[in-house]
């Protein structure tokens, strides 16, 4: 007993150490993109590099230390996999972002990172990652996919009907232009959009995995690429490869390849390999600007921001949000404003200084920062879907949610449980998916 109690203290250390220094490679890789490439080619949208200080590098080993030993350390499970997304996608890239973008701010930047660190060991301590249990026993319903594939490619109809004429490949530099182009003018077209991208053709095309059917993968593809074409988005672009990469992963059953130490040092690798080689290689300088600059180290940069915006013109507490906005007084400032409650119209405009920029956030800042400030950080998603997920197969379940936890990244909770699939998802696994019959 001795022997086991001692194996498992040693293992929990190195375990510890591993995570904390896989995720102090990662923060000096999306600190070099912010330096090297953001703050120079995309400096218009207030994206900056300022220094850090001696404080700023105590406050960031502290930080790093305890949320780099407490992150999953797999993923294997609907909560290790929100946790995991939320640490490489949200916390890693909002901590570069609230220690190198120093400015002239009277906001605590200090104190919204130990809020984000009490945040995050809230979500961390929740978190189930059991890589041994059984992932068998619960299978879609026969139906399920056939009605996937149906709705799908009704709503492409539809959009195609709404949206063709103004349909296009953006470019870099077209990118909100496009997606101006492409806004929903009603909740129609919006829901239509919403659905199609991120639950329709992302399910879609993670059932076609999970059961090799071609057509399947073709339609969800298809839909990805026509709501990228409308919208410009990067869900059209994105989503599929990372989808197939978690579920290849998944499949060949390779712990270390589903590692969050392993995906912070391959990520690490792949963002300082492209910065560096972008003005040699157009893949590299398109790896820059949609992985490691609007993917990863956009949520940190709107973290940020909304601390510093909200601090000066005053929280929401919660009345932008749909539903609650019945029950909570908009605050006096905002009654008046047109644009409420687009908090990101709101942001794009009169903090970044664009006019129609949709700066919409993630829901650290969306949920958090904009409604009580620091304290509405510590709100967290519950582990629903542990629950109604239990049994399904992992190489099925986990692509399906990985659209959730990635539009966490860019969206309110809220909004991804009523307009992404959060309900739909949840209602699906808890009656849609039957265990299987033994002899």
């Amino acid at each position: 007993m001795e022997h086991a109690r001692k194996s498992y203290s040693i293992n929990h250390v190195q375990s510890a150490f591993w995570g904390i220094f896989c995720s102090v490679v990662y923060f000096v890789a999306v600190t070099l993109v912010l330096r090297d490439y953001a703050a120079v080619e995309w400096e218009i949208y207030r994206i900056y590099f300022g220094r850090i200080d001696s404080y700023d590098v105590l406050a960031v080993t502290v930080f790093l230390a305890i949320s780099g030993a407490i992150v999953p350390r797999h993923i294997s499970t609907p909560s290790s996999l929100f946790a995991i997304i939320t640490y490489i996608f949200i916390v890693i890239p909002a901590a570069v972002c609230l220690v190198a973008m120093d400015g002239a701010t009277p906001a605590n930047r200090y104190l919204t990172l130990l809020f984000m660190l009490i945040g995050f060991y809230i979500i961390a301590s929740v978190s189930t990652c059991d890589l041994e249990s059984a992932d068998e026993g619960r299978e879609p319903a026969p139906w399920l996919a056939p009605l996937l594939l149906i709705l799908a490619v009704l709503l492409m109809i539809y959009l195609y009907l709404t949206f063709g004429s103004i349909m296009s490949f953006a470019g870099l530099d077209s990118l909100y232009e496009q997606r101006e182009r492409g806004a929903a003018s009603n909740f129609i077209e919006g829901y239509a959009q919403t659905y199609s991208q991120y639950v329709f053709s992302t399910g879609l095309f993670a059932f076609g995995l999970y059961k090799k059917n071609i057509a399947y993968i073709a339609v969800g593809l298809a839909g990805s690429v026509m709501n990228f074409a409308i919208t410009a988005e990067k869900a059209g672009a994105i989503y599929p490869i990372f989808i197939s990469f978690l579920f290849l992963a998944l499949l060949s059953k390779r712990k270390i390849l589903v590692s969050s130490n392993f995906l912070m040092i391959s990520l690490a690798f792949l963002l300082i390999f492209s910065v560096y080689t972008r003005a040699e290689l157009p893949a590299s300088d398109f790896v820059s600007w949609y992985l490691g600059t609007r993917t990863i180290l956009t949520p940190g940069v709107f973290i940020t921001h909304y601390t510093d915006f909200f601090f000066d013109r005053g929280y929401t507490y919660f009345s932008h949000l749909r539903g609650l906005n019945f029950f909570i007084t908009v605050p006096i400032q905002y009654v008046n404003d047109v644009r409420w409650p687009s908090l990101g119209l709101i942001v794009g405009e009169d903090f970044i200084g664009f006019p129609r920029l949709n700066a919409n956030a993630n829901f650290v800042a969306s949920d958090g920062i904009a409604s009580l400030g620091l304290i509405g950080i510590l709100v967290v998603m519950m582990r629903v879907f542990d629950k109604v997920g239990q049994g399904v197969p992992k190489p099925l379940l986990l692509p399906l949610l990985l659209p959730i936890a990635l539009t966490l990244t860019n969206g309110s909770a809220l909004s991804v449980l009523t307009s992404t699939g959060g309900f739909f998802w949840i209602a699906m696994l808890a009656y849609a998916f039957r265990r299987r019959k033994t002899e």
